[in-house]
């Protein structure tokens, strides 16, 4: 997998699924506060996600609709449960591709016969950047404003190398 690159050296998403592994990340609103430490929910979530993620970077698309949405400026998010995997399509030298989800049928680059249609082609390098956790119907615009700021340094980490 690659991960996006903070400003400051850090891997937000690297740590958000070593955390999960260990059934140790303390933001999940998943968590049950008399369930204790370590989560035993967390690592079967992590290995869900990491297979989302996989089948999505082999296939171009999600399996099933439910688990990627789209948010803002080439920003899109992979889901399992209220967790959250925000990444973006990237040529690994800096420049990303602002895609959205297709409206229309005719402009689709899959069939009708496709369920997926809706999907755009992720043509390039999958990027993983902010985590977090959803609790509301509607993702919180400060994680939304976070995953486009996690974005835009590592594309300027890639320009840097």
């Amino acid at each position: 997998m690659f991960y996006g690159v903070r400003a400051d050296g850090t891997k937000p998403a690297e740590e958000f699924l070593a955390d999960l592994r260990r059934g140790d990340w303390r933001d999940d609103p998943d968590h049950a506060a008399s369930a204790g430490w370590p989560d035993e929910a967390q690592p079967g979530d992590r290995a869900m996600l990491v297979q989302i993620i996989r089948n999505f970077a082999d296939d171009g698309k999600p399996r099933r609709a439910a688990q990627v949405n789209v948010l803002e400026e080439g920003v899109w998010e992979f889901k399992r449960a209220s967790k959250r995997v925000t990444f973006w399509d990237t040529d690994g030298s800096g420049s990303c591709v602002t895609r959205s989800k297709i409206d229309d049928i005719e402009n689709a680059h899959r069939g009708p016969d496709d369920p997926m249609w809706k999907f755009p082609d992720f043509e390039q390098q999958l990027r993983l950047g902010h985590c977090f956790g959803k609790t509301g119907e509607r993702t919180d615009p400060q994680d939304i404003q976070v995953s486009i700021v996690v974005k835009e340094e590592d594309l300027s980490y890639d320009r840097a190398a």
